[in-house]
């Protein structure tokens, strides 16, 4: 189990808050009220709405998806010797959904959300052992 401490190293070592171990964070199921590991990442937005509807819209899409190394960050502390085969079979655990932030007139970005409940990733390890 990770300490609060750790958790504390683990969300330091983040480059944003978009990703870390979080209790409850946005967009996460209701139904899921323990700590998660947690990425948002934008996936497209629209722009160029504005109040005098004199410009045309555009929509673009981030094709690049980031690692979910937080998963990395995870293990490397409470299973540091797992091998690839049982790394693989934890990373079946990412849950992922998908929502849009709107904006005012048409305005919007697409973001991703990838998460895995931690107490699903413990429950998993002990498995393997």
């Amino acid at each position: 189990m990770l300490t609060l401490d750790q958790i504390k190293q683990i969300n330091d070592k983040q480059e944003s808050s978009e990703m870390g171990i979080y209790l409850q964070p946005y967009k996460i199921p209701n139904i899921i009220k323990g700590l998660v590991l947690y990425q948002r990442y934008l996936i497209g937005e629209c722009s160029g709405g504005n109040c005098w509807d004199d410009t045309e819209p555009t929509y673009q899409s981030v094709d690049e998806v980031p690692e979910f190394t937080i998963l990395d960050d995870v293990l490397e502390i409470i299973c540091p010797n797992i091998n690839f085969l049982q790394y693989n079979k934890l990373k079946r655990l990412i849950c992922s959904e998908e929502y849009n932030d709107y904006q005012y007139y048409g305005n919007y970005d697409n973001y991703k959300i990838r998460y895995i409940v931690l107490d699903d990733l413990y429950r998993e390890i002990n498995k393997m052992q």
